[in-house]
């Protein structure tokens, strides 16, 4: 799990690394009132123990709205579904060093997704003109987090664990590249660490996306 992990986020990074050599330099450009974007890519669970050690690395979908307020500083309204499948293979191998006998048994169910939706201000460094500019971001809004059956079979039998899902604030801030893909668009490559304030213990993971921004 955490082999796959590491390769999915190598390839992201090296694409965000070295994609600046396949864009010239933009025009003057000046940003328009309305921005929209939509993005997809990888997301790693990070917290909490339980969370990062059983369910594999995932995906994300997201888009939004928002307004450039000035030709620095945007502000936007974002929805990120990301998806997280439980390690079948991770559960097992705990248990069966924990003494119990996993010969025969299989485990389903239990992926976990969560839901956001967020205000965010980005704020764009300046660059002179440069074909990639650099980006900071924060946000803050609601996040749910559900959870699937859980189903174990073995020569014993079936066993089901019920899902659950509960909705509570989130906080995310992150970093990025814009690249000038055209008059009206750009390329976005970057990651927004995300934190949900679930009840005990926060459940924080780290989406890492690639889309497209219009204006």
């Amino acid at each position: 799990m955490r082999t796959s992990k590491s390769v999915g986020l190598a390839c992201v990074l090296a694409m965000i690394l070295c994609s600046s050599a396949a864009f010239g330099s933009p025009p003057a450009w000046s940003p328009s009132t309305a921005i929209y974007f939509l993005d997809g890519g990888l997301s790693v669970s990070s917290a909490p123990d339980v969370f990062s050690d059983y369910w594999s690395l995932g995906f994300n979908v997201g888009g939004g709205i928002g307004y450039a307020a000035t030709p620095v500083v945007h502000v936007l309204a974002s929805f990120r579904y990301n998806r997280f499948g439980l390690d079948e293979d991770e559960i097992l191998a705990s248990l069966s060093a924990v003494g119990f006998n996993v010969a025969g048994v299989t485990v389903s169910g239990g992926a976990a997704t969560t839901i956001t939706g967020m205000a965010e201000l980005r704020l764009l460094l300046p660059t002179g003109g440069s074909a990639a500019s650099p980006y900071f971001s924060g946000g803050l809004g609601l996040f749910r987090i559900s959870a699937d059956d859980v189903t174990a079979t073995g020569p014993g039998g079936t066993a089901r664990i019920n899902g659950s899902s509960e909705t509570d604030l989130c906080v995310a801030f992150g970093a990025g590249l814009r690249f000038h893909a055209g008059p009206h668009t750009r390329l976005l490559l970057g990651g927004m660490y995300t934190i949900g304030f679930t009840e005990g213990q926060s459940t924080q993971y780290f989406p890492v996306s690639v889309g497209f921004e219009f204006h």
